[in-house]
């Protein structure tokens, strides 16, 4: 009888023991993604172009590349921006047929009125608020890279920073907590992972590798694993790493280099409609002409958005001396 006691108050100290370790690893991961997004949200005013490279390798030689220049001006206590698209596709058929096309988006929210321009028309569309005004414009939102895959696009509810913490659950009460899964002298690899309610078994996890000087992240992947159909697999979402620049004592990104897998939707031979996956390569590069500087209302109030040939050169790199881009 004595050995089954000793034998329970072991077994229960090891619990507490483990017990104790878990709650330490989830309440340092917290902390740890919690500090990148204090990092994160001290952006309150930033003038950036940034460019994406893009190709799609899809099936029977067709394919897309794409060349995407971006620039945002931004302030967000002033509750005013300037946010403009240009971008240039070439797409590849089956045959190796080439063609070219142009598109852009040009939008400005200024004096509490939003004006917007795309290819075939000028229009100023009647929002109540500011963050109706950037969802309207979808807008990027370029102080939380690294939370997830880039871009991400603010919504209504993007603005407020404890809702967006709220989002991802930064909380050591959290039903899907992080967790530190690896830690060395110079990284830190946290964790978050969920079961797929609509498929039991499955499962979705976000996964960080974090620079300990920078807290910052150097690496984000996503994926699906679990049992389907009987057998284990794990499917890969995005793949991103990322390089930081430090200005006016702010983490911001200077490069992202994605993989993100999508679905692709075609005619076959017979003329039934298939859908398959794919790979898509991003290659993202910014130059931040400031971050957290005034923003001088000449620099908005003059960006004439009807006009495309008078905004251009704000997205050209050599135009405007980003020099990161050139």
């Amino acid at each position: 009888m004595l050995h089954v006691r000793i034998g329970i108050v072991v077994l229960l100290c090891l619990c507490n023991d483990v017990s104790a370790q878990i709650d330490t690893d989830v309440s340092e991961a917290t902390s740890t993604i919690y500090a990148m997004y204090l990092n994160n949200s001290c952006i309150r005013k930033c003038d950036v172009l940034f460019r994406k490279e893009c190709f799609h390798r899809l099936r029977d030689n067709e394919g897309q590349e794409e060349s995407v220049f971006t620039r945002l001006i931004l302030d967000l206590d002033a509750e005013k921006f300037v946010h403009l698209h240009r971008a240039e596709r070439t797409t590849i058929d089956r045959k190796g047929n080439k063609k070219k096309d142009a598109r852009y988006i040009a939008a400005k929210y200024n004096h509490g009125k939003l004006e917007m321009r795309i290819p075939i028309m000028h229009f100023r569309p009647v929002v109540r608020s500011f963050p109706e005004a950037c969802k309207s414009a979808e807008l990027v939102d370029v102080r939380f890279v690294g939370i997830t895959g880039f871009p991400i696009l603010f919504g209504a509810e993007g603005l407020d920073f404890q809702k967006r913490l709220a989002a991802v659950n930064v909380s050591t009460n959290s039903k899907v907590p992080f967790r530190l899964d690896k830690r060395t002298a110079s990284s830190t690899r946290i964790f978050q992972r969920a079961e797929l309610p609509n498929n039991p078994g499955m499962s979705f996890q976000m996964t960080w590798n974090l620079d300990v000087e920078k807290i910052m992240p150097f690496e984000y992947v996503s994926s699906t694993s679990g049992l389907l159909d009987g057998q284990q697999i794990t499917t890969l979402s995005t793949s991103a790493s990322f390089t930081w620049t430090k200005q006016s004592e702010c983490f911001v990104p200077r490069t992202i280099d994605q993989v993100v897998n999508s679905s692709h939707r075609t005619t076959n031979d017979d003329g039934k409609e298939v859908s398959y996956a794919y790979p898509r390569d991003e290659i993202f590069d910014f130059h931040w002409f400031s971050v957290n500087e005034i923003i001088p209302d000449k620099l908005i109030d003059d960006v004439a958005v009807a006009s495309f040939d008078k905004w251009m050169p704000l997205t050209d790199p050599k135009l405007s001396h980003a020099t990161e881009l050139e």
